[in-house]
């Protein structure tokens, strides 16, 4: 397990030494600073949430895409038989994967909660600690099951395909038509019947839900939760059965 551990941490350190990540998370805080200066000059009665959606409008694409350049790209580079005929087992590195993701979804996190209170301080000039902190763990929480749900469903496709472009397009349009397809069918349906409200809170959508306005209840925490445990299994069950 501390080799896993330290694989991962290896692993997020050298993605972070990358420019892709950097300039990311720059075009996102950039973005949401700017939303920040176009607002009125003057106080509005706004909460701590007003500039959490903003940052979230990009950071939603980092958290769908990041799995991708974690796994996918080891069989785009041709390097998978390496790592995964290594000492390691096959279980150990996508654990480790994983853990890298979740850990990357916690820096993203804080980096997202943070600005949106630090944002809505400077507003209100209401410094305190309780104000900077806010709803901190509570975010926290949602990237690390939104983290472990995106990444799970990502190694599948990647487990399938071995292709890194194929699992970042498949990725990108399976959330964005179910987003329209959810849409439309809610449009037709009775909002108060069981099948609506499944649909309106599916995992897809409770992944857009949490990073967008970070309202998740404990259901929708358990359900990310045990399909993501899910998904990583039939992930595990794919790896362990694929000739590479």
């Amino acid at each position: 397990m501390n080799s896993t551990i330290r694989i991962s941490i290896l692993e997020v350190k050298q993605l972070f030494k990358r420019y892709g990540i950097w300039s990311s998370l720059f075009i996102a805080v950039l973005y949401t600073i700017t939303i920040y200066l176009k607002r009125p000059m003057y106080p509005t009665p706004s909460d701590l949430d007003t500039y959490f959606n903003y940052f979230g409008d990009l950071s939603y694409y980092i958290i769908l895409i990041m799995p991708s350049f974690i796994m996918s790209r080891e069989f785009s580079l041709k390097t998978s038989r390496i790592i995964f005929t290594g000492s390691f087992s096959r279980i150990n590195i996508v654990l480790s994967k994983l853990l890298s993701l979740i850990l990357i979804g916690c820096i993203v996190g804080t980096i997202h909660r943070l600005l949106a209170n630090l944002l809505w301080i400077l507003e209100h000039n209401k410094f305190t600690l309780n104000n900077l902190t806010h709803d901190i763990f509570t975010n926290l929480t949602n990237y690390i099951l939104i983290s472990f749900f995106v990444s799970s469903l990502s190694f599948i496709i990647g487990f399938i395909t071995f292709s890194q472009i194929a699992t970042i397009v498949s990725i990108i349009s399976m959330f964005s038509f179910e987003s329209m397809i959810r849409g439309i069918i809610l449009i037709k349906l009775d909002a108060t019947t069981k099948l609506a409200l499944w649909i309106k809170e599916n995992p897809l959508a409770l992944v857009y839900k949490g990073m967008q306005y970070n309202n998740l209840s404990m259901s929708n925490n358990i359900c990310l939760a045990l399909t993501g445990l899910v998904l990583f299994l039939i992930a595990l069950i794919i790896i362990n059965k694929r000739e590479i």
